[in-house]
């Protein structure tokens, strides 16, 4: 009797580690929530880049590759008709989330809501400007409570009262007209290639 109940124990201890593994291995290969991946390819136009997750999954304790994700839609700070962007190039890292359920109706327009794909890796987004280390021009940022925008040596602080723009190039204002209310103040010489109008000598 004794050596019954202590197998049955057994089975009911292996019936539940094999649930686990189960669940386990479900989880593992099926439910994705967000990982770091690498640009490997851009359709500049339809806006969409192919992915490569950066690190790897298991299955049956079998340590897998991921897959190369296609057409992903990147998440940008930007509108129908406005947008303030950075250059995305192949080789960049982004945040990849997967969403809780299909995004192919809301990118294809239709009605075709596929609400059985939950947190699939072909139902991702990407996020440009994930960073592993530190952003001088976001220390610079932090340390001067100012919007930094900087691209090589060129580059724009925006304090809530002033505006500063440094640039070792050309700074081109292409326009029909500029017009200033209030004093301007130059340092340097001025050249004007066309009439000035009301143009003094500085005095």
């Amino acid at each position: 009797m004794y050596r019954t109940a202590y197998r049955g124990e057994e089975m009911i201890q292996e019936l539940v580690e094999q649930i686990e593994n189960t669940i386990k291995d479900v989880i593992n290969s099926s439910l994705h929530t967000s990982m770091p991946a690498k640009i490997v390819s851009i359709d500049e136009k339809k806006g969409l880049v192919d992915l490569q997750p950066l690190g790897s999954y298991y299955v049956n304790g079998v340590e897998l590759e991921y897959p190369i994700v296609p057409a992903v839609p990147l998440v940008l700070n930007a509108g129908k008709e406005c947008a303030c962007v950075s250059p995305i190039k192949k080789g960049d890292t982004v945040m990849m989330t997967c969403a809780e359920q299909s995004v192919s109706s809301w990118l294809t327009d239709t009605s075709n809501d596929q609400m059985d794909e939950r947190f699939e890796l072909q139902n991702a987004m990407a996020v440009p400007g994930l960073q592993k280390g530190a952003v001088e021009a976001q220390k610079e940022a932090n340390k001067d409570g100012a919007i930094v925008i900087k691209n090589s040596n060129a580059k724009v602080k925006i304090w809530k009262d002033k505006i500063e723009v440094t640039s070792g190039c050309k700074i081109v204002i292409e326009e029909d007209s500029v017009t200033i209310h209030g004093n301007l103040h130059v340092n340097g010489d001025i050249t004007c290639t066309g009439s000035f109008p009301g143009g003094g000598d500085g005095s």
